[in-house]
């Protein structure tokens, strides 16, 4: 793998997988809503693509000429109920297919492995769509990863 293409580069989680992926000499395309929000000591190191994952043409444009897909979509400090990240989801999936992309790696909550119940309430919307998402990654018949951190920090820790 040559050249991966990360949306939500600029989450906590998504600044993670750009500077992990730089670090393991690999390109980075940064998908990004806000590029002003990148900081200055990567945007020299990545290729910025400006766009939205609810807007099919701008996924694709950023999936094409990759060899695969970090998803680290996020909602920031937001709680609300969305189908946005699996919606954006669904989106890179297709755009994977369209251009023969093969190899995705998604960050979804570790939430799903709890009984609904157990769910704090204040999670329950956010990971209903994170269930979405996974259900989306399962049916894609690509080859993917998901990865389910248990708590996401504000500091970046990349293994080499």
């Amino acid at each position: 793998m040559k050249k991966v293409v990360v949306f939500g580069s600029t989450g906590m989680t998504g600044l993670c997988a750009v500077e992990a992926a730089l670090k393991k000499g690999l390109e980075v395309r940064a998908f990004v809503r806000d590029p002003a929000l990148l900081p200055d000591n990567l945007k020299s190191k990545v290729e910025i693509i400006k766009g939205d994952v609810l807007e099919p043409d701008s996924v694709v444009h950023a999936v094409e000429g990759t060899d695969g897909v970090i998803i680290a979509l996020g909602t920031r400090n937001s709680l609300s109920p969305t189908s946005d990240m699996s919606e954006g989801t669904k989106n890179i999936i297709e755009a994977m297919r369209a251009k023969h992309v093969k190899n995705v790696t998604a960050c979804i909550s570790a939430f799903l492995f709890y009984e609904p119940d157990k769910v704090p309430p204040i999670f329950s919307d956010i990971t209903k769509d994170h269930k979405r998402m996974y259900s989306e990654l399962q049916e894609s018949g690509l080859n993917w990863v998901a990865v389910f951190p248990p708590h996401i920090s504000g500091k970046c820790l990349v293994l080499t």
